[in-house]
């Protein structure tokens, strides 16, 4: 995993406590492993999972794409009850701003990761390759992410 090997290459380090904190964030992310599982899923057969069912009438060796997702989106609003622990109104426009708000937490947890990655390569845990890689990663003009602005 990437974590592991930014962690191996802590010797290599420029500044070792900001990619340390980076680093730190998303290995303790709850989110992360349940949205790579998916994307996993997904990239084993997910695309031909439901024409697999269709042609043979038979549910296949992996379980559905949709589970995986399900399982995320489910994990984000129970550990998130601020925000999603009530009942839904029953208005369209109170559950449409949910599901942006779900939304939006999945894709700032892959930012994060994402920039995680970037400063981690940038300072050096990747070696030298991936020193050099660092800005094919994250575009420096893209603003960082709110957590580490």
């Amino acid at each position: 995993m990437v974590t592991e090997t930014a962690r191996g290459g802590i010797g290599q380090s420029t500044a070792t406590g900001y990619s340390e904190t980076v680093l730190s964030r998303i290995e303790q992310s709850t989110i992360l492993p349940l949205l790579f599982a998916t994307f996993s899923r997904y990239g084993r057969s997910g695309r031909f999972h439901y024409l697999d069912v269709l042609a043979t009438d038979e549910l296949g060796d992996f379980e559905s794409p949709h589970n995986h997702w399900s399982r995320l989106e489910n994990h984000v609003t129970y550990s998130d009850p601020a925000t999603f622990g009530g009942p839904i109104s029953g208005d369209w426009g109170d559950l449409d701003a949910q599901l942006v708000h779900l939304a939006e937490v999945i894709a700032d947890e892959l930012e994060i990761w994402w920039f995680a990655v970037h400063i981690c390569a940038l300072q050096g845990r990747f070696g030298s390759l991936g020193k050099r890689a660092a800005f094919v990663i994250w575009d420096p003009a893209r603003a960082v992410p709110r957590e580490f602005a």
